[in-house]
């Protein structure tokens, strides 16, 4: 009788973390999908059958008997996170997926354990002072955060009240306990939520929110703000401080591009020329004649702000996924502002 070689994956590899040969680990609020292959040209007319188990830790299996909508008799498995999270389920720890493949009146079986990752609890976070400017050191202090697998490292987020979907990253450290500054703001007076991510060794993340702060910005010296966060971010190589550097001017630039579509009240577009005799006259804004000339030429010096950024997040390297998923959010951030990108930054922001 011929002899069957099969495998089994999670769909998704960065989902399951190997704990050991036989053990991985998934966080649990984390949609699972399981893909079991048979291999040497498997017969058409196998019949494939999944079952769950639910351990106890100390090697001991209890078939899960609970009616399930999802398919148990296809080369794939999949469980929403739902399902672990369930009343009658989230006690449940150790998790074995038993595949059997039926052919030629034989079986063949795979299994696949799972430990249920939970996230970081039982701490706290504080930040103070409760208000101040962009040269304000504010100091964050988490303390007594508990997770088994060890905590990987706590990131800091600012959400601003003029979009609070939109999170600056102010610092990620394995330190618990951080000095960070916030971005400035094109008002003069803002609320800046703060909130922490706590993440564990396999991923598992708990968000903690902090207590609002209000920052005071003088607009009076923005221009010198975005002037020197572009200096810094052009002398800067690590990619961990360039993302906060890049998070903080495109907030600001993005703001600028707001106010000025608002006062205009029509659309702008800005291209790259080619050579011109003079240095200032590398960008040219095609508009109607009665755009004010100010804001003409506070968009050209976005643009080439934009440009300089682009170019030089394309030559920093990229040594991990969490740097790749940083670059591309960066990308999106700094040409965000569509009619205000050099035709050089369009051309770069298409191959990304």
């Amino acid at each position: 009788m011929r002899i069957y070689s099969f495998d089994y994956s999670c769909l998704i590899s960065t989902i399951c973390s190997s704990i050991s040969s036989n053990l991985y680990s998934i966080n649990r609020n984390t949609q699972l999908t399981l893909i079991s292959t048979c291999f040497d040209d498997c017969a058409n007319d196998l019949q494939i059958t999944w079952e769950i188990y639910q351990g106890d830790g100390q090697g001991s299996w209890n078939k899960f008997n609970s009616i399930l909508s999802i398919d148990l008799n296809s080369p794939s498995l999949t469980l929403t996170k739902e399902f672990f999270d369930d009343d009658n389920n989230k006690q449940i720890v150790y998790w074995r997926f038993l595949v059997t493949y039926l052919i030629e009146s034989k079986n063949y079986s795979n299994k696949f354990d799972l430990k249920i990752n939970d996230q970081p609890h039982g701490g706290s976070c504080t930040i103070h002072p409760l208000n101040g400017t962009v040269d304000t050191t504010f100091t964050i202090n988490c303390s007594n955060w508990i997770d088994d697998d060890g905590i990987k490292d706590y990131s800091f987020y600012g959400l601003y009240t003029k979009d609070p979907t939109k999170a600056v990253i102010l610092n990620s450290t394995i330190d618990s306990n951080c000095e960070v500054h916030l971005p400035a703001s094109t008002d003069a007076e803002t609320y800046v939520h703060i909130h922490v991510h706590i993440r564990d060794r396999f991923n598992s993340i708990t968000e903690y929110n902090l207590s609002s702060i209000l920052l005071f910005t003088n607009l009076s010296i923005l221009s010198t703000i975005i002037d020197d966060l572009e200096s810094s971010i052009l002398e800067n190589d690590n990619p961990e401080n360039v993302e906060q550097l890049v998070s903080s001017i495109s907030n600001i630039l993005n703001d600028l591009h707001e106010q000025q579509m608002e006062k205009l009240g029509q659309s702008i577009s800005v291209s790259s020329l080619n050579e011109r005799n003079s240095l200032n006259e590398t960008f040219e804004t095609i508009v109607s004649d009665d755009i004010p000339a100010e804001i003409e030429q506070q968009m050209i010096k976005q643009a080439s702000i934009r440009e300089n950024l682009v170019m030089h997040l394309m030559n920093l390297s990229v040594s991990s996924l969490d740097n790749l998923t940083s670059q591309s959010a960066m990308f999106s951030d700094l040409t965000q502002a569509t009619n205000e990108l050099t035709s050089k930054t369009s051309v770069y922001s298409k191959t990304i």
